[in-house]
């Protein structure tokens, strides 16, 4: 029982190994995604206030072809890490799975000795009821 016990730690800190990763990658991709809405956000600001003169409004096209690069770089780093994002959701479910399975095992073991010590039990009560019955058989007699 010992050794389930030890494996179940096991697979528990695999997971949570698992998870910390899939966690560290997940905020990795909500910064980029945090960096482009900015990015957004600052490219409507600057349109709106170019509109209103005539010298911002000349730089203007150098500064949406600017923001399209970097967009675009975002959007590729994001794609980049999306195969590592489902490769680190996979180990998590691997590792959930393996937990279980062992859990399960430690589960099944524990039902099969509470049966065992519940049989023995059982016998002894048994056998004093029939010791008892003998005892008063006897007095009978």
């Amino acid at each position: 029982m010992k050794s389930i016990g030890t494996l179940i730690r096991l697979r528990q800190h695999e997971m949570d190994a698992a998870r910390r990763a899939l966690s560290e990658l997940e905020v990795v991709s909500n910064e980029i995604e945090a960096r482009r809405q900015a990015l957004d956000a600052e490219f409507l600001f600057e349109s709106a206030r170019a509109h209103g003169d005539a010298e911002a409004s000349f730089v203007l096209g150098d500064y949406i072809a600017a923001v399209r690069m970097r967009r675009r770089q975002l959007d590729r780093e994001k794609q980049a890490l999306e195969p590592d994002i489902a490769l680190a959701e996979a180990k998590v479910r691997d590792a959930f799975r393996e937990l279980k399975r062992f859990e399960l095992a430690e589960t099944m073991q524990a039902d099969r000795a509470a049966k065992v010590l519940e049989s023995k039990e059982q016998d002894r009560l048994d056998e004093v009821a029939l010791s008892s019955f003998r005892q008063n058989a006897e007095d009978q007699t």
